[in-house]
């Protein structure tokens, strides 16, 4: 169904007719797909040499592959006796000499499971593997922000690994490496084209723990982690007394740390307003305070706008958040997001308090502390709640006593955008040329 990965896109991603049709099958049993994994084109691994690989005539070389009619016909059809055999013993099976070789996996699934009894490889495109990641309805609407924190804390420590290790530690931890380097890069590039000072700060963050319990369980994933990296990931633990050497106004509730040195935060504000003006700079224009209620092509992109405004261009982006529910079905894209309200409180500015930012509270570089955020399916509910800014503030106060005495000058809701797998989500259509 697909030859090139532009094509297995099309087929499988996003709008793809088998992506289609798994999610109307899926749905159907109360199921969300929360991506497709793409796994490899298949290719045939042989413990004996084929001086043909690239005939299709009859070769005499007997192979295992799955109990599908579908793989039993391509191995016939590529000349060679098809011998349906369980997975679990398809090692032995080609180490006895049962068979000669095995089809039903690609390059990477080979290496893993065969390469002990493979003299040959033919990337022969037998099939495309695509994995998919799912979840239940019900699981999937009661999850907060808390419990798809954990769920990628328990993938950093324990899947992440396993990836780097398949694709290589030391490549996949370059690439890492490259996005931290990006940021600085970007952050210069916007500072210097704009003339503000983003408050950019890449000396790390904390993962501050109230108890022994959850601080010892959190550092033995992350050593895993770091194990299997090859020791390239640099965090650092810390009990109270040492986390108080970095954080003189450290509460003692908090019984340690986890330091990460490569992370990092920005003032959001400067962000945003850095960004806007280097639109206009290089030669954009920006509209504000305009709702977009409708979008169609009729020969280029029209934009229309509730104030009767009207905005047509050859290219668009869509970035419209909530709004991505109503504006892409009418170009075509699934927009599968959902709101999640956020609260957050900000203090008046404080001599410097805090050195190092936590999921708890972060100090921005002109001083205004930032504390939360909770999170709360509510629709599209964003005001704000008595209990949610309580729980920001004693958690805020457990961790920084000082903040007890603080003035808050603003608080407020927002609703976040969220995926249902909570990641960013990038569609491009290949039948309207610019969306």
């Amino acid at each position: 169904m697909a030859e090139t990965w532009a094509q297995a896109r099309a087929v499988y991603g996003p709008d793809g007719v088998v992506r289609d049709v798994m999610t109307g099958l899926y749905a159907e049993q109360d199921i969300t797909i929360l991506a497709a994994f793409p796994v490899y084109f298949g290719g045939i691994a042989l413990n004996v040499e084929n001086p043909t690989p690239a005939s299709t005539a009859p070769n005499g070389i007997k192979v295992r592959l799955p109990g599908i009619k579908s793989f039993q016909l391509t191995g016939e059809a590529l000349g060679y006796i098809p011998s349906p055999i369980p997975f679990s013993e398809a090692f032995t099976a080609v180490q006895t000499g049962v068979v000669d070789g095995v089809i039903g996996s690609g390059a990477e699934g080979y290496y893993a499971s065969f390469r002990d009894v493979t003299k040959t490889y033919i990337p022969a495109n037998t099939h495309f593997e695509v994995w998919y990641m799912i979840i239940s309805d019900e699981s999937l609407a009661v999850l907060n922000r808390e419990d798809l924190a954990a769920m990628s804390a328990k993938v950093r420590a324990e899947v992440w690994p396993q990836v780097l290790e398949d694709v290589g530690s030391e490549w996949g931890q370059a690439i890492l490496d490259q996005v931290a380097a990006a940021s600085a890069g970007f952050a210069a590039e916007l500072g210097n084209a704009t003339g503000y000072d983003l408050g950019l700060e890449q000396n790390g963050s904390y993962n501050l723990q109230f108890s022994e319990e959850t601080l010892a369980a959190t550092v033995a994933k992350y050593k895993i982690l770091k194990e299997k990296l090859g020791g390239d990931y640099p965090f650092e633990v810390l009990g109270h007394n040492a986390l108080r050497c970095e954080e003189p106004t450290i509460g003692p509730k908090v019984v340690g740390a986890i330091l990460h040195h490569q992370d990092g935060h920005a003032n959001p504000l400067k962000l945003l307003r850095a960004l806007a003006d280097d639109v206009r700079r290089l030669g954009g224009k920006v509209l504000n305070g305009k709702q977009v209620i409708h979008v169609d092509k009729p020969d280029l992109f029209r934009i229309s706008c509730a104030d009767g405004t009207e905005v047509r261009a050859r290219k668009l982006v869509l970035s419209a958040g909530l709004g991505a529910m109503s504006l892409g079905p009418m170009l075509g894209f699934k927009a599968p997001i959902r709101s999640q309200r956020g609260q957050v409180m900000i203090t008046e500015k404080l001599p410097k308090l805090i050195n190092r930012p936590s999921l708890i509270a972060r100090q921005r570089d002109e001083g205004g502390i930032q504390i939360g955020a909770t999170n709360k399916q509510v629709g599209l509910d964003n005001g704000i709640t008595q209990p949610g800014l309580s729980g920001l503030a004693a958690d805020a106060i457990a961790a920084f006593p000082d903040l007890e005495k603080a003035q808050l000058v603003r608080s407020w809701g927002a609703l976040r955008i969220t995926s249902p797998d909570g990641l960013p989500m990038y569609q491009e259509r290949t039948d309207i040329s610019g969306a």
